[in-house]
């Protein structure tokens, strides 16, 4: 019996130990767990006096700063000032070609296989001089819209044209007028002269041209006229 009192004292007295030394881990971890929390918050509280100083003076500069309009808005304005569009109209690059098309720059039609129909770079003086040789061609004749000593051009061209007319035309060769009418494309402006293709009608057909334009001192003569001989179909 007393084996067992003591047994029971030696127990007790290992669990009081035992608590004690249960106790001051527990009142170490809680201090260390405090301290932490109290780091954190200190550390929350400073991040937090950061942010609100960061945005205030980021609301300071705002308002001292003068901001542009945006890319968009001063495109668009650009476009209708310069443009003198209407301010119904949205600026888009499609509406802003056709207001350059119908102000400044006009519209020429082409046709496929020919060219563009755009003369405005040709002067007045070489068009009429053109205009004077291609009447007088359809009238078999024009030797004088020759250049001196290129006569000979157009006699070898009205040579072939009779040659080769009716695998081209389908007809006999006419007797007096050859063509109905023509049509100029878009010269092109070599080093000394202007080449300027010319379509000639006849009925239902027609005969592409080259023809080259030289200045003299007599004015603008024509220089040489060249036929792509193959046959082709106005419609």
């Amino acid at each position: 019996m007393l084996f067992i009192q003591r047994k029971l004292c030696y127990i007790e007295a290992y669990m009081k130990v035992k608590s004690g030394h249960f106790c001051v881990f527990f009142l170490c971890a809680f201090f260390f767990s405090c301290a932490l929390n109290s780091a954190d918050s200190t550390e929350e509280s400073e991040n937090s006096a950061d942010d609100s100083f960061l945005k205030a003076y980021i609301e300071l500069k705002s308002r001292q700063n003068r901001w542009s309009a945006p890319i968009s808005d001063t495109a668009a304005i650009s476009a209708k000032t310069l443009l003198g569009a209407d301010d119904s109209i949205m600026a888009t690059p499609e509406n802003a070609a056709a207001e350059l098309n119908t102000a400044d720059s006009p519209v020429f039609p082409s046709i496929s296989g020919f060219g563009s129909l755009d003369l405005s770079h040709l002067s007045s003086e070489a068009k009429n001089a053109l205009d004077g040789f291609c009447a007088a061609l359809c009238q078999k004749s024009g030797f004088d819209f020759m250049q001196p000593k290129r006569e000979y051009e157009l006699s070898l061209f009205f040579f072939d044209l009779e040659e080769k007319w009716r695998s081209i035309f389908n007809s006999d060769f006419p007797d007096e007028r050859i063509f109905s009418s023509w049509k100029y494309a878009a010269p092109f402006f070599l080093d000394d002269a202007i080449l300027v293709p010319v379509r000639f009608f006849s009925g239902e057909y027609f005969l592409d041209t080259e023809i080259y334009l030289f200045e003299t001192e007599d004015g603008w003569k024509v220089n040489q006229i060249r036929a792509k001989w193959r046959q082709k179909n106005a419609d």
